[in-house]
This record gives C-alpha cells, sequence and structure tokens, in this order.
C-alpha cells in the first residue's frame, strides 16, 4: 500500500510525536509499504529518501513557527523575547479574529498543505493518508483531502486529548468548548478511522460514543529495547540524573525535580549531583535561576537530535520523568525510558496521573507522588532508591513481557489489520 503521513514533526526535529511518527513509518516500510511523510522544517527541500526508507516532503515553517521554536530553544536573548511577547499578543488578536476557524488556528497553513498534500495525492495515488494530532491543522488537511479522494482511506491519528488548560485566555470557556466540540465532530465525520491513545478509554464523551465504530484505542510505539548494557553510567564520582522532553510552566513543570534534587544535593554534600536536561519548553530562565545547593549541577543543553539523547542516556545513573498535570495524557517517552532498563525516577504532579499505572509495572522505578512534601525524609528516600538501583537493570524478557504492546511492530500490526478492513471496497 502507498501511505502519505501528515505530521508537524519529524527527525532530526527532536520532538517525541515526531519521534513515534518516524516509528510508525519505518515500520510500515518495513513491512513492504511505500511511505511518503509530509512534515514540517525550517525551510522547504526537496524530498529526501531516509536511509530507513521513507520519502520526506518539507513544509517549511511559518514566520510564527520559526519564532516559537527559536523562543523555545532556549537561546533567544531577552530583546528576542520582548519580540517574542509583542509577536504573540499580536497573534492572540488575529485567532480572535479567525474566531471562526478555530480549533484549526493556522487556516493559511491549512490551506496551503492542503494545495500540497492534494498535489501529492493526485501524482501517487496514496492507499491510505494518516494525519498526526497535534497541530488540529494536519486534521484540517486530512478532512479535505478525504474530500476530493473518497477511494483513500483517511485515519485520523491523536497522540493526545484537548484539555481545558489549552484554552486561549481571551475565548470564554462555553464558546471554547463548543468550537472544540464542533471541530472534532468534523474529524470523526471525515476520517474512516480515529486512532486515540489507550488511556482515552475512560473518557466519557458523547462524541467517542457515537463514533465508537471508528475508533482504535492504541499505546504509544515507543519501546524500542536495545543491545545496549543498561549498567553503563559513567564513574567520575558524579551522581548523574538525565530528563529529556519539552518543559512547560503549564503542563510539565520542573520545580518540584529541582527542589527534590536540591534536597538530596544538601544530603550528599561530599558528592556532586548532575542535573542533564534535553530539550525546549518555556522554563530555561526558571532553570537558570532556581537557587540551589553547591554541589548541584543543572546542565540545560536544548533541543538536540534523538541520538545525542540516546548517547547521554548511557552515562547517566537515573532517568527522570516529570508527569504531565493534564489527566489525560501519558507522556510517550516513558515507553522509551523503560526500554533502557535503568532506574527511573517518577516525579508526579497530579494525583490522577495516567502514567501511575505503567510505572507500577517497572521493577526500577522510584515515584515521587504530587500530595508529598519535599523535606529530608522525601530525599532519604530518594537516597536509597538510588543506591539500591544504580548498577541494576531490567532484564530484557521482563521488559518485553510488560511492555511488548508499546513496540512499533505490536503497533503497527493492529492499526495495519483496521486500515486493510477499512480500504476493502466491499467495506468503503
Amino acid at each position: 500500500m502507498k501511505f502519505l503521513l501528515i505530521t508537524k514533526d519529524y527527525p532530526p526535529i527532536p520532538d517525541a510525536s515526531g519521534r513515534i511518527v518516524s516509528n510508525i513509518a519505518q515500520c510500515l516500510v518495513r513491512c513492504g509499504h511505500k511511505v511518503d511523510v509530509l512534515a514540517r522544517f525550517p525551510e522547504q527541500t526537496e524530498p529526501i529518501e531516509y536511509d530507513s526508507g521513507e520519502i520526506v516532503i518539507s513544509f517549511p515553517y511559518s514566520y510564527w513557527e520559526k519564532k516559537l521554536r527559536h523562543f523555545k530553544s532556549g537561546k533567544a536573548s531577552f530583546a528576542d523575547k520582548l519580540s517574542f511577547k509583542a509577536l504573540s499578543m499580536l497573534r492572540k488578536v488575529l485567532l480572535a479574529l479567525r474566531i471562526k476557524s478555530f480549533p484549526d488556528s493556522e487556516p493559511i497553513v491549512t490551506k496551503r498543505m492542503t494545495a500540497l498534500a492534494k498535489k501529492l495525492a493526485e501524482r501517487e495515488g496514496y492507499d491510505c493518508a494518516v494525519a498526526f494530532f497535534r497541530p488540529f491543522s494536519n486534521l484540517a488537511v486530512l478532512g479535505k483531502l478525504s474530500d476530493s479522494f473518497p477511494t483513500m482511506t483517511a485515519v485520523a491519528y491523536i497522540f493526545d486529548l484537548v484539555e481545558q488548560s489549552s484554552r486561549p485566555g481571551y475565548m470564554p470557556v462555553g464558546l471554547y468548548n463548543r468550537l472544540i466540540e464542533r471541530g472534532d465532530r468534523r474529524v470523526f465525520e471525515s476520517a474512516d478511522a480515529v486512532v486515540l491513545p489507550t488511556a482515552a478509554r475512560n473518557t466519557k464523551r458523547a462524541l467517542y460514543r457515537e463514533f465508537a465504530h471508528k475508533i482504535l484505542y492504541l499505546e504509544f510505539p515507543t519501546f524500542l529495547p536495545s543491545n545496549d548494557s543498561a549498567v553503563s553510567a559513567v564513574d567520575d564520582g558524579k551522581l548523574r540524573f538525565l530528563y529529556a522532553g519539552t518543559l512547560n510552566t503549564s503542563y510539565r513543570n520542573p520545580v518540584r525535580l529541582l527542589e527534590l534534587l536540591d534536597k538530596l544535593a544538601r544530603l550528599n554534600d561530599d558528592r556532586r549531583i548532575v542535573l542533564d536536561v534535553y530539550g525546549g519548553g518555556d522554563c530555561f530562565d526558571l532553570m537558570n535561576s532556581f537557587e540551589h545547593a553547591d554541589n548541584l549541577e543543572i546542565i540545560c543543553h536544548g533541543p538536540v537530535d534523538a541520538d545525542t539523547v540516546g548517547e547521554a542516556m548511557k552515562s547517566a545513573h537515573v532517568l527522570v520523568n516529570i508527569a504531565n498535570s493534564y489527566k489525560s495524557l501519558v507522556p510517550s517517552k516513558i515507553f522509551e525510558l523503560f526500554s533502557k532498563g535503568k532506574p527511573v525516577l517518577n516525579v508526579s504532579t497530579n494525583g490522577d496521573d495516567g502514567s501511575f499505572p505503567y510505572f507500577e509495572r517497572y521493577p526500577l522505578a522510584w515515584t515521587f507522588h504530587s500530595e508529598r512534601e519535599i523535606n529530608t525524609k522525601a530525599a532519604s528516600e530518594l537516597e536509597a532508591f538510588v543506591a539500591e538501583s544504580i548498577g541494576k537493570a531490567v532484564p530484557k524478557e521482563l521488559l518485553f513481557e510488560e511492555f511488548g504492546e508499546h513496540t512499533p511492530e505490536r503497533v503497527v500490526s493492529t492499526l495495519l489489520k483496521r486500515i486493510e478492513v477499512l480500504h476493502d471496497p466491499c467495506t468503503k
């Protein structure tokens, strides 16, 4: 079959959703399918065939996207930040004027991407198009493709659910809910299948009941066990923690992690504690200004490619997860952490965290729960966990037993079965 995958991010751009799409694309290629990926990049270039077999067609960033990524890179100067704030205010005005198109907040980008996607579909004759959310514009493009190419199977692949905290400040709650409901209904009506994360199974929503026949619940395909030894941390007298992912003051705030490690450092004043942070977000100023013990070192590396993070994980003693504050979001990267077989510190920010059941199945995890106070007792428990866990690794057989459903092969196999049924002329 010929596939068109529509995504915002794709390697080498460091982003969790891009890695998920890459895992799916590569697995489809290994299954013998032809895969084109329409993704956003800083500049538009000629299509590139990756070593893994997929062909990537670039769509250039908008001016806003370039500014936003620079702001989240940790490299923005004071003048850049002021300029970005002014641009953000202007964008809010424009969004308010374009409120009819919401939740598609970039209708001009949608229009241009749709034109390119239609051109590709006419030339290549795709059997199936899969659009990944976020952003909503990808799903809007899919809907227009579905209208123009009715024999092509259209799949909306949704990584996470929209939360109230995503509501723009200028928009009333009632209006926001109505517009989200309208946008989601259009997606469910135009798509032949809608993929939702397994964590959404318990979401009580009339729309999901109405379109239950279209919904396919899938795990994140991010469990990728390697042949590398999990016990390969550098023994230089330092205790190394590593966090990789996007940080955000609203839904993934690192303050509790920083305060906990500060307490740990004060208990171990004869040992240097190092926290390596890889990824973007809006928390660089917060981390750089955080007052901490002299023997706690916080290193912000900014966004880097997946290979660089993978190498850094080898030299870390403990990998770190900061849970989402949104109840319906399970960080896809936790399965990547599990695949390393190393000790994992899980910092919870939500008493109803959807990732709890997964951490309970991982033998080398310690969770610092959201309701706990950050004090010497908590730091001592973390110290004991680290002392007990360093040098240990979860056996690969046990990892596969617990998280095998998160491998790309298992996820793509289930997805393909649904697509093959939908693509059958008798069922289309």
